[in-house]
């Protein structure tokens, strides 16, 4: 019974819609065009974006759930700590007394 009010409401809409057209003489302007796309450009981009930002929270709770670590196969690299005085800054200091040096001994 269901079914068949869809079908009947899916034929009466495309009956409606193939007899009860009218022609008409209108313009689009490609700016409009390039709005339209642009919107659904964005709304596709928001949707997707949305999408996974759910998808990631339930991967999250489930993986929670049933015990699974997420970065059991990764490998963690070591920081690197860069000191001043590895750098050559500190050089720069020396150089400065040892010309220092050779001008007095001129």
């Amino acid at each position: 019974m269901k079914r068949m009010k869809i079908l009947l409401a899916a034929y009466l809409c495309f009956g409606m819609t193939l007899f009860a057209t009218v022609n008409a003489a209108a313009y689009i302007d490609p700016s409009q065009v390039t709005l339209i796309a642009q919107v659904i450009g964005g709304i596709v981009i928001a949707l997707g974006a949305t999408f996974y930002i759910v998808w990631r929270k339930i991967k999250k709770k489930a993986s929670k759930v049933l015990g699974i670590d997420e970065n059991a196969g990764k490998e963690v690299e070591e920081d690197i700590v860069i000191n001043e005085e590895e750098d050559g800054c500190a050089d720069n200091s020396e150089d400065d007394t040892s010309s220092d040096k050779t001008d007095e001994k001129k």
